[in-house]
C-alpha cells in the first residue's frame, strides 16, 4: 500500500517552482554550457521512448514488479513498508532502464 502525500497549495506552488528552477538549471548546463557527463543515462531512455512507454503500460513493469517483489521484501523489509516500496520502485525503474540500455547496445530502435 502506498502512502498518499498530502500537499497544501503553498507546498504545491513551492514544489512546482523548485521543479521549474531545477529543470531550467539542468537545461542550461546541458544545452548552453555543453556539460554532457551523466546525460547519457537519460539519453538511453530517450532513444526508445515509445517502446519503454508501451512496455511499462502493457504489463512489463508489473511483470518485473512481481519478479523483484520477494527479493525486495527480503532485502529491504526491515526498513519499513514505505522505504521498501521506494526501493522496489527504484529497482523496477532500473530494470526498465536496463532494457532500453540493452536495446541501445544492440542498436534496436523502435520508430514510427
Amino acid at each position: 500500500k502506498l502512502y498518499p502525500v498530502i500537499l497544501s497549495s503553498t507546498n504545491r506552488y513551492l514544489l512546482v517552482l523548485l521543479f521549474f528552477m531545477s529543470t531550467t538549471g539542468f537545461a542550461q548546463q546541458i544545452d548552453i554550457k555543453k556539460f554532457q557527463k551523466g546525460v547519457w543515462i537519460f539519453a538511453i531512455v530517450g532513444l526508445n521512448p515509445l517502446f519503454i512507454y508501451l512496455f511499462a503500460h502493457v504489463g512489463g513493469a508489473d511483470l518485473i514488479l512481481k519478479i523483484v517483489l520477494p527479493f525486495s521484501n527480503a532485502l529491504f523489509g526491515w526498513t519499513g513498508e514505505l522505504t521498501a516500496q521506494i526501493f522496489l520502485g527504484l529497482i523496477v525503474l532500473f530494470f526498465l532502464w536496463y532494457i532500453t540500455y540493452w536495446m541501445y547496445k544492440k542498436k534496436i530502435f523502435i520508430r514510427i
